[in-house]
């Protein structure tokens, strides 16, 4: 057998994925495709995947090892996000760090209704209310667990995450530790991201956030996503809440968020391993 791991973002174009296409026809006329494998991170594409050409397995080194890496600091993250740490002052917080098209709508539609949000889009220089890891600084060290302890004061100060994914267009997108952020953070979240983003959440074993949100907005289409997350919620984007209504609505989503944070510290990275081993064998038998 030979595997390749695909560990980044796919390039989708009208004709397929990229990556995907140049692995089959560089095999296909003389190998046994049947002992190909080509791991990637997005969920759902070999369900799509022509039988005759390689075998795909979902699994991602890069959450595993995200997970792994949070695991090990998994006190000091419970600690900074501690229930009691939260102080709210904003009805959500919206960080966005490398400028991108779909990032740079939300931020410039959220930011024209006002100051109900704590928004950033950093490599523009729009910094978040509190200070947090330099983007510079982010981009040589590239360590996502001490990112996100830079930024305690401003997930605590925000009731929910509006996460902006790492893709937005592409069919199949992949989750980051932009989720798993907004998870360990013990937050309630909205997501802006690829088609389908929220279902391959809770493929990945997590609850959202269905009895605060209106989430039909992971079905639609690319044109009208973005509206829909933001329009779907008026009154937590146009007006700041008081407090005593975001302590209300954060209790009662308490049960999803102590969910999330517990199977994400307990049992996700074996479960994601488990799903890996598991794909390999029912190959390789």
């Amino acid at each position: 057998y030979v595997v390749l791991n695909l560990q980044d973002m796919l390039t989708h174009t009208v004709k397929g994925i990229v990556e995907l296409n140049t692995i089959h026809e560089h095999f296909i006329d003389w190998a046994d495709m049947s002992r190909v494998i080509v791991v990637v991170w997005p969920q759902r594409i070999k369900y799509e995947w022509p039988e005759h050409s390689f075998k795909i397995v979902e699994f991602s080194t890069h959450q595993y090892a995200t997970w792994q890496q949070y695991k090990k600091y998994e006190h000091e993250l419970r600690h900074a996000f501690d229930v009691q740490n939260k102080n709210f002052e904003y009805n959500y917080v919206c960080m966005n760090r490398h400028d991108k098209p779909h990032r740079r709508i939300v931020y410039d539609r959220l930011r024209a209704y006002g100051m109900a949000g704590n928004c950033s889009l950093q490599s523009r220089g729009y910094e978040l209310a509190y200070p947090n890891k330099p983007f510079d600084d982010y981009e040589i060290e590239y360590d996502n667990c001490a990112n996100l302890l830079s930024l305690d004061a401003n997930f605590n100060s925000a009731l929910f995450n509006i996460i902006t994914e790492s893709q937005y267009s592409e069919p199949h997108g992949i989750i980051t530790e932009k989720t798993f952020n907004a998870i360990v953070a013990g937050m309630p979240f909205a997501v802006i991201g690829h088609q389908l983003a929220l279902e391959d959440i809770k493929c990945l074993g997590f609850a959202t956030f269905d009895n605060v949100f209106d989430e039909e907005y992971d079905i639609m289409d690319n044109h009208s996503r973005i509206d829909a997350v933001i329009n779907f919620h008026p009154k937590f984007i146009n007006e700041r809440m008081s407090v005593d209504d975001m302590w209300e609505i954060y209790e009662y989503c308490t049960e999803r968020i102590i969910y999330n944070r517990e199977y994400f510290f307990n049992n996700f990275g074996s479960d994601q391993l488990s799903s890996f081993q598991k794909q390999l064998l029912k190959i390789w038998h």
